[in-house]
């Protein structure tokens, strides 16, 4: 993440937008969820902007203020890192609450499946199996893995597949239900 300066091509003036990569590489590197290289890059910054500001000011800032007090607008351009982390902070706990309520939500999806006494099974959209649970394979005469895809239409009477699959077919091209017995 050493970023130093980048002339432009035409004045051979440094070119300020350059060092905003590292702003960028935080939410990059948040993305991983671990406060270590989190911490790490976020002191880099600071440290960056404050030493190469002080050693040669215009590889960093743009501006004669900057230039003359590189220690001080390091801490201004902290504090805005320090308001992405927040916002970033945020989305980590967020994320984490939806994670935990999804992983909640589905071991108690799996359970009532599993204890059902009718057959379910799930599709994606397009109409590809997911999930099967034990008592549809009973009464289709199929495993979950032998359900999953396609599959789960070999459990469909040869004298209903043309209807069934007419009707399916129907439904996943229209984002409809699926109502039917075969």
């Amino acid at each position: 993440p050493f970023l130093h300066v980048r002339a432009s091509y035409k004045t051979e003036v440094p070119c300020i937008e350059a060092h905003f990569h590292f702003f960028v590489m935080i939410a990059v590197i948040a993305l991983f969820q671990d406060w270590m290289p989190f911490l790490v890059n976020l002191t880099l910054v600071v440290v960056h902007h404050g030493f190469t500001g002080w050693v040669f000011p215009p590889s960093v800032y743009n501006h004669s203020s900057a230039w003359a007090h590189p220690w001080h607008w390091a801490l201004i351009h902290g504090a805005f890192v320090l308001a992405v982390c927040a916002a970033i902070l945020m989305y980590w706990r967020l994320n984490e609450s939806a994670n935990a309520q999804l992983r909640k939500n589905e071991t108690l999806f799996r359970s009532v499946c599993a204890m059902s006494p009718v057959g379910i099974f799930v599709t994606d959209v397009q109409g590809h199996c997911l999930y099967t649970n034990q008592r549809w394979q009973e009464i289709a005469g199929l495993s979950l893995e032998d359900s999953l895809g396609a599959g789960w239409g070999r459990a469909v009477h040869p004298d209903d597949h043309a209807a069934v699959f007419d009707q399916w077919n129907h439904c996943i091209s229209h984002a409809q239900a699926y109502d039917g017995e075969f």
